[in-house]
C-alpha cells in the first residue's frame, strides 16, 4: 500500500474520530493532497525563477553574443522556469495517487496541457 494513501486514511480516521462524515473526511484529505501538490509546484516555479535570475542572468549580461540577450529580453527563462513544476508533477502524480488510477490519468493529461501552454509561452 502506498504511503500517501496511508496518510490520507490516517488523516481521514482522525477526522472521523472528531465527528466528521467518513466520505467528507476522505474528500477533504484528498483535496489537501492536491492543494499541497499545487503549492509545491508554485514554490518550485518561484525558486527556479530566482535561481535562473541569480545564475543565468549575470552570465548572459557578461557575454558579447546578442541572441542570449534577446532570450533574456523576451523572458524565455521565465517560461523555462515553468517546466520544472511540470517535471515534478509528472514524477509525483503517479507516486502520490498510486491508489487512485483514475486521478493519475487525468493528472497526467493536465500536466501535458500545462506543458503545451508552457512551450507556447516560451515560443511566443
Amino acid at each position: 500500500m502506498n504511503y500517501t494513501f496511508l496518510v490520507i486514511l490516517k488523516g481521514s480516521k482522525y477526522l472521523v474520530d472528531k465527528g466528521v462524515n467518513e466520505t467528507i473526511s476522505l474528500e477533504l484529505m484528498f483535496t489537501l493532497l492536491i492543494s499541497g501538490l499545487f503549492t509545491l509546484c508554485f514554490i518550485l516555479d518561484f525558486v527556479t525563477k530566482i535561481i535562473l535570475n541569480k545564475i543565468v542572468k549575470p552570465i548572459i549580461e557578461k557575454t558579447n553574443v546578442k541572441w542570449d540577450d534577446i532570450l533574456l529580453e523576451k523572458n524565455v527563462f521565465k517560461g523555462i522556469a515553468h517546466i520544472v513544476p511540470i517535471i515534478a508533477l509528472k514524477i509525483l502524480i503517479p507516486i502520490l495517487f498510486l491508489e487512485f488510477p483514475y486521478w493519475i490519468q487525468y493528472g497526467l493529461k493536465f500536466t501535458n496541457i500545462y506543458f503545451a501552454f508552457a512551450i507556447i509561452y516560451i515560443i511566443v
